[in-house]
């Protein structure tokens, strides 16, 4: 027996049944032949089409400035979409955040109706994920399924210590001190060197330290440091930064160059040393204040400290935003100050 529709021929013995869409309405339609000819039985809904459902799986998420650009920006959440009628959906995401420009979010696995999207996010701020789900009948859904919350952390502390690790060269080295934040210093061999008057744009020996900076902030450098044997000739050193700039946006103490800020932990001559001390390259008097600096190119930085006058330790580093900016985290002579890292 034959039969067709739609241009396309089809044959089949009596007794036997053909599941098609007939109507081309998306439903399928059964049918069957017998001794008068081929019986159609159309396949008709006559029940509403209900719209998808949207349930998110994961809480609103806060995240750190400095945390997300150690995450290169990517965020990652899942939401679950369901079809009460079963059909297929059809997905689509959406950012409102800050900025003008529109914030992509990339669907990166669909299993069932679980969907794990990534965004990756640039800027401090509140971020509100939508999405759209459509089964091509005529059912749409839209929720707010999370909010992503970007703080910033004004001030950056950094330790010697893993999992972050300085790199030393030359006469420096990470040493064990119990005294120190994360029990370890970087200390620069003291073998009696005369002063280094100026930093070197390839200095014989340093420790580098990487950091995260955010472009819209000015931050004050504050060490903290020991000297040997709590002499003052053991106690300075000279510090660079990868793209750091004064406040009218020049650039300034460039690794690489012959500047650099000089930091002593005696703060003026005869003011003497003890212990760990906290200092910035203010110097002259007590309390006298230095450089404010920006990096205006954001993200991943380098400090490198290099030798000013051996014998000196460093265990902690700050550059403040906010705390800091116009008093050191702790004493100038026997400091016992930790302040957690943030990075």
């Amino acid at each position: 027996m034959e039969g067709g529709w739609g241009g396309e021929a089809f044959a089949f013995a009596p007794g036997e049944l053909l599941i098609a869409d007939v109507t081309g309405d998306g439903l399928p339609d059964l049918l069957a032949p017998d001794a008068n000819g081929i019986h159609v039985l159309v396949n008709r809904r006559t029940e509403t089409n209900r719209a998808p459902v949207i349930t998110p799986s994961a809480a609103d998420i806060t995240i750190d400035y400095f945390r997300l650009k150690e995450q290169y920006g990517e965020v990652r959440f899942q939401v679950d979409a369901s079809d009460r009628d079963q059909h297929g959906l059809w997905v689509e995401w959406s950012v409102r955040g800050p900025g003008s420009e529109p914030v992509n979010v990339f669907p990166t696995e669909l299993v069932g109706t679980l969907s794990t999207a990534t965004t990756f996010l640039e800027t401090p701020g509140t971020y509100e994920i939508f999405l759209t789900v459509n089964d091509q009948r005529g059912g749409v859904a839209t929720a707010k399924v999370a909010v992503i919350t970007v703080v910033l952390s004004k001030d950056i502390v950094l330790h010697m210590a893993p999992p972050w690790n300085a790199l030393t060269w030359g006469r420096w080295s990470i040493v064990n001190d119990p005294s120190a934040a994360s029990g370890v210093r970087a200390h620069d061999e003291n073998l009696g060197a005369p002063k280094v008057t100026a930093p070197a744009a390839q200095p014989a020996g340093w420790v580098e330290h990487g950091f995260l900076a955010d472009p819209t902030q000015t931050y004050k450098l504050w060490l903290r440091l020991k000297a040997d044997n709590n002499h003052w000739s053991n106690d300075s050193v000279w510090v660079q930064f990868s793209g750091a700039t004064d406040l009218s946006g020049k650039p300034a103490y460039r690794i690489g160059t012959t500047s650099g800020l000089a930091v002593n932990l005696e703060e003026c001559a005869g003011c003497g040393v003890s212990g760990w001390g906290w200092e910035d390259d203010g110097w002259g008097a007590v309390d006298r204040a230095g450089v404010l600096l920006r990096f205006p190119e954001g993200g991943w930085q380098r400090i490198m400290i290099q030798t000013r006058e051996d014998g000196v330790s460093v265990d902690q580093i700050v550059l403040s935003a906010d705390k800091y900016v116009t008093g050191r985290p702790g004493a100038a002579k026997n400091d016992r100050t930790i302040l957690p890292r943030t990075q």
